[in-house]
């Protein structure tokens, strides 16, 4: 358990430095809802076996939709354009889409 905590940490800490260093790519929204897309995919990549059964944008986009910052439909989706634009992410499935994250 440890191992894995250790993992998501050094994870969230590779996502947090990638987003400070692009910041200025970045449209408007706030860094956070860059920051929890890529650790939702950090989390899917570190512990799914298999990429089919990875987390899908739809799961990412309703996760967040119900957080407590209450992210939109809208720009949770050009904020995951935008992570694919810049190389953060990239696409492994269109029906459904799914994105897996690259900088890890």
């Amino acid at each position: 358990m440890s191992q894995s905590r250790e993992k998501l940490d050094k994870a969230n800490e590779i996502i947090s430095q990638w987003v400070n260093e692009h910041h200025h790519q970045l449209a408007a929204t706030s860094d956070s809802l860059y920051c929890n897309i890529l650790y939702l995919l950090a989390q899917s990549k570190l512990f799914t076996n298999q990429l089919d059964l990875g987390i899908k944008d739809n799961d990412i986009i309703e996760t967040l939709k119900k957080s407590n910052r209450r992210y939109p439909m809208t720009k949770t989706k050009a904020a995951i354009e935008e992570l694919e634009a810049l190389g953060a992410i990239e696409i492994v499935s269109k029906r459904p889409k799914q994105h897996v994250i690259t900088i890890l």
